[in-house]
């Protein structure tokens, strides 16, 4: 079966900066907590942006977000790649690093329902995508991350270090991500109303 990724355009957020803020989304606040001692003042947690309720018109203000993964695929990240915010994410080096050495920084925590429940796996195959004990379970995984895939997601920037970040930040050029973001969203629309169609044809 054809995979139709997700557009996600129904947010319609557009990525307009406006303010000097770039911002940190980890589940974990002990992450949140490391990673704001690494970095400069113009970063600020959730929470403090917002000052209450979240929007996307003013998400779309930011410079960019720092997203410590949870998942290979997040929601989230599909709609900031529609709107074209940069993002920055961990290196699968450097997410290796964190998820190896940090527990509690709760890195691609959400993956398998084995671990997230606690259960035993001493029964699973060594090959099974839920055996978080498994040698080969972590590399799978980092595989199958759509977050390094530059074509569906031209907004994501990998770093190996967080010492990295901020010369990514300068890197990062304004016109050339909103031309990608926008060939990026018509490519993806175009496929899932060619699905669409094919669908009302075979029905």
């Amino acid at each position: 079966a054809p995979i139709v990724r997700t557009v996600c355009d129904y947010t319609s957020a557009r990525w307009n900066p406006q303010e000097n803020v770039n911002l940190v989304f980890s589940r974990s606040p002990a992450f949140t907590n490391f990673f704001m001692s690494q970095v400069d003042t113009t970063w600020q947690k959730p929470d403090e942006w917002f000052g209450g309720r979240f929007s996307w018109s003013k998400l779309a203000l930011v410079n960019s977000i720092f997203f410590l993964p949870y998942n290979n695929n997040t929601m989230f990240l599909f709609e900031l790649a529609f709107a074209g915010i940069p993002v920055i994410v961990p290196n699968k080096t450097l997410l290796r690093h964190l998820y190896l050495n940090h527990p509690e920084y709760a890195v691609l925590s959400d993956i398998s329902h084995f671990k997230l429940q606690n259960l035993d796996v001493s029964g699973l195959p060594i090959d099974d995508p839920m055996n978080f004990e498994s040698p080969q379970y972590l590399d799978y995984r980092l595989d199958l991350c759509d977050f390094y895939d530059s074509d569906f997601m031209p907004n994501v920037f990998p770093v190996s270090s967080f010492e990295q970040i901020s010369d990514t930040l300068t890197s990062i050029n304004r016109r050339d991500l909103q031309i990608a973001t926008q060939i990026r969203n018509r490519k993806y629309s175009s496929e899932r109303q060619g699905f669409i169609n094919d669908f009302l044809e075979f029905v």
